[in-house]
């Protein structure tokens, strides 16, 4: 049998230099690898925000396309051919500035567009206005638009006792007090009335109740909500199957911070203890701008 024999004693093993080739190889490797990675992680950050950026862009674009397309509406009538009687009180000092969200004149035809933009032309914002200065961090190099209207959701009026009555009624279509369809009906909350022909009101609930026929009951006299209203009735005969909805404002502008980030923001009414409040919400990030170029038939 022949046996295998074995000799070490010629195995040195490698060198110092050898090893410090093989590490500085080994470096390169793990830096070209690092180097790959951190390129594909930008190119991938890249992608994100600009695909990011354009649905930002494409959801502000939809929302204030949408707005534009409703500014005016007033249920079965239009603000731009009627005549507009707003009862709610402008008196209250509480409510100074923040008014103008409920507040757009009154007379033969709508005084204050339900669609209006705004510019600063360096020294003053043109047309002028009060409210800019309720608006924080605004962007004087952006427009500023604003949007009125009634909302979709609207409760048809039952009837009216007669032309001096406080009260309205209006159909109970689920059975839930102050529910009517979509529309939710509440004291303390603004709502515009148009009657159809040629009249709309915009006034302040101050009581809401139970009336007769499974009907809901509304009463705009009384002082029990603020700013409350400037007369207890609308002053005219109100006829039946005229339409309730909200009254709604929205102001967009663009908000910069001390690090010049910039969004697109949104004032508008918000509610609580039964009185108006300013809601601002920020709607998208990355709006560097808000121009626009518009014409009114």
């Amino acid at each position: 049998m022949k046996t295998l024999s074995l000799n070490f004693s010629n195995q040195k093993g490698v060198t110092i230099v050898e090893l410090m080739i093989a590490l500085l190889v080994g470096l390169f490797l793990c830096l070209g690898m690092l180097q790959l990675f951190i390129s594909n992680k930008q190119s991938h950050d890249t992608i994100t925000g600009m695909a990011k950026l354009q649905n930002n862009a494409r959801y502000v674009s939809n929302l204030i396309s949408r707005e534009i397309r409703m500014s005016n509406y007033a249920g079965c009538s239009s603000m731009s051919d009627v005549t507009a009687t707003n009862l709610v009180k402008t008196t209250d000092a509480d409510f100074d500035g923040i008014d103008f969200l409920w507040h757009f004149g009154q007379g033969a035809l709508f005084q204050g567009p339900a669609f209006i933009g705004y510019e600063h032309n360096g020294s003053s914002w043109i047309p002028s206005n009060s409210f800019v200065s309720y608006l924080p961090d605004l962007d004087t190099s952006s427009d500023i638009l604003v949007s009125r209207r009634m909302s979709e959701a609207v409760a048809k009026v039952r009837k009216q006792p007669d032309a001096n009555a406080a009260s309205l009624f209006f159909y109970d279509r689920d059975g839930a007090l102050g529910k009517e369809g979509n529309l939710t009906i509440e004291d303390g909350r603004i709502y515009m009335l148009s009657d159809c022909t040629a009249n709309i009101y915009v006034f302040q609930i101050q009581s809401v109740s139970n009336g007769t026929g499974g009907t809901t009951k509304i009463t705009i006299s009384g002082s029990s909500d603020k700013p409350g209203n400037t007369a207890p009735k609308v002053g005219k005969e109100v006829p039946e199957n005229a339409e309730l909805g909200s009254f709604e404002t929205s102001i967009f502008y663009v908000k910069v911070d001390n690090n010049n980030n910039r969004s697109l923001m949104r004032a508008r009414v918000d509610y609580a203890s039964n009185q108006p409040m300013l809601q601002i919400e920020e709607l998208a990030k990355g709006i560097d701008s808000l121009q626009f170029e518009y014409g009114i038939d």
